[in-house]
């Protein structure tokens, strides 16, 4: 569900995509094995469990970071002349894009 939810249209991007949901699934496994074993462990067992739930997370945002700058860098580079003014947007935000959109209309009316 979650990989159907993320998409991806490049073959890049769909490989990141199933980065992101392994790395998901992981988190939730150790979160739950950290869980079922939280009355029965010592603290050193504890704190080990507690660098897997770390790391898990650290490669889960890693691999979303890498997705959505994939993503960013597979935009088009947009150009928009309007009268004798010429803006270049290129990877911007969407924000950023707006911003500019209603920069150069607000400046032509």
């Amino acid at each position: 569900m979650l990989k159907v939810e993320l998409g991806g249209e490049t073959p890049l991007e769909k490989l990141l995509v199933e980065r992101v949901v392994a790395c998901w699934l992981n988190v939730y496994y150790n979160d739950a094995l950290h869980a079922m074993r939280m009355n029965n462990i010592t603290w050193a067992e504890s704190e080990y469990f507690q660098r897997r739930q770390e790391r898990a997370n650290r490669q889960y945002l890693q691999a979303i970071r890498t997705l959505a700058q994939v993503r960013r860098l597979l935009l088009p580079a947009v150009q928009l002349n309007i009268g004798a003014q010429q803006v270049n947007v290129a990877n911007a935000s969407k924000c950023e894009q707006r911003r500019l959109s209603l920069e150069t209309s607000s400046s032509t009316a």
